[in-house]
């Protein structure tokens, strides 16, 4: 069964958005374990992720890992079990913001490995499960270009569609104002139909509630955008309650928790007419896990999972704890790529909801219950929710799967 392993490198971290105290961690997991040194006494982290092929047959299969270090080799046994139950996708996707390798965009010459190592990231997410991720897009010109071919990258990455446009929009309308951004929107809408891709999701708001944000222009390119695009689907990225009049204006809202992330919250930002995504959570794998499954949200997506405007080698650097996914490296698409421990919590969510629409189609009695236990005993508030443990979801997980177990 083909395996990524990486080791957990210690090192000071800012452990949430408005910390001011740094302390030790290991959330960085190097893709190459080989270049990490052992030292007695300091104990390391690994973590394993195996592919098991869809023709494996059911039973008990051992292996291990190998670690070596001053002549001395240790192998650590490892088994996996694969269960005679084959678990439907998630239906409701999760990823992260992927955005470009800022250090590949400063140069014209750079452009072909911008691409390659977009490529990358996209399909590396995709082989975790993480197929809601918002594509790095480029800003669109007056002719076919890079924009189409991200569009067409983020397709053959398995990509859910429905791809957040993040930042394209808005760097339109610093460019070409309002009438002019509207009518490259129009345009795209038709170029992208008339060429096989489905139109994304055009995000116009960022947090429009926080101090500075305009309101009244907000509203002038919306109406613009709907005369020279009646089809095009629009978003915003809210996080204050009073935000909630702006829900009708669009068609997808993304909310945080400083908007509210209740059962209810959710449920009744839908029934304002608006598609409900979650954003920026800090509990990646609740969050792609139960939360979608229990709530009416459809989708989930992290910032960022490359970080444009900080070092994400340097806690110290940029106005909070944001973080990158994906850590910057020598070369282009380098073997196994070092990344943020949330990009695997993530993906274990993802292996949660899978197990839980697993638990939604079954038919037994056992199933039946377990499913309803679950259903009134899961917290409806988001701050109860959030206190969940690994262990916790683990739990959750494991008595799915004993009662898969008398499924056959």
């Amino acid at each position: 069964m083909p395996g990524l392993v990486w080791a957990g490198q210690t090192r000071l971290e800012r452990r949430g958005a408005g910390d001011t105290v740094l302390a030790l961690g290991n959330s960085l997991l190097s893709g190459t374990p080989e270049r990490l040194p052992l030292v007695a006494g300091q104990p390391r982290t690994y973590e394993i992720w195996i592919d098991v092929p869809a023709s494996t047959p059911p039973g008990l299969y051992n292996g291990g890992l190998l670690i070596g270090g001053s002549g001395q080799d240790t192998l650590v046994p490892v088994q996996v079990e694969v269960l005679p139950v084959k678990l439907p996708p998630a239906a409701k996707p999760a990823g992260f913001y992927v955005d470009e390798a800022p250090h590949l965009t400063w140069f014209d010459a750079f452009a072909g490995d911008r691409d390659r190592q977009a490529q990358c990231d996209l399909a590396f997410l995709s082989r975790l499960g993480l197929n809601g991720s918002a594509p790095p897009l480029a800003t669109p010109t007056g002719t076919p270009g890079a924009f189409e071919a991200d569009m067409r990258r983020a397709a053959g990455a398995g990509i859910a569609s429905g791809w957040l446009a993040y930042a394209p929009a808005k760097r339109m309308l610093e460019r070409d104002g309002v009438g002019g951004s509207a009518a490259m929107i129009g345009r795209l809408e038709r170029e992208l139909r008339e060429g096989g891709l489905p139109p994304p999701l055009w995000s116009l708001a960022d947090e429009p509630g926080n101090p500075g944000r305009a309101g009244a222009s907000l509203r002038d390119w919306i109406a613009a955008i709907r005369k020279q695009a009646p089809g095009a689907r629009i978003a915003a990225q809210l996080n204050s309650p009073k935000d909630q009049p702006l829900i009708a204006s669009f068609d997808t809202v993304l909310l945080n928790n400083g908007y509210g992330l209740d059962k209810a919250i959710l449920a009744d930002a839908k029934a304002r007419g608006a598609d409900v995504w979650l954003y920026n959570t800090d509990r990646p794998r609740t969050s792609a896990g139960i939360w979608l499954w229990i709530t009416s949200a459809s989708r989930y997506v992290q910032w960022h999972a490359r970080m444009p405007t900080a070092d994400p080698l340097d806690p110290t650097d940029g106005r909070e704890g944001d973080v990158s996914a994906f850590l910057p490296t020598r070369g282009v698409c380098q073997g196994v790529p070092s990344i943020d421990r949330s990009m695997l919590e993530m993906a274990d969510g993802v292996v949660d909801q899978r197990w839980l629409a697993w638990l939604s189609e079954a038919n037994t009695a056992s199933a039946k219950a377990l499913r309803q236990q679950l259903w009134d005993t899961l917290p409806s508030r988001w701050a109860a929710a959030a206190t969940l443990s690994e262990s916790d979801l683990q739990a959750i997980r494991s008595s799915i799967i004993e009662v898969s177990r008398g499924v056959r």
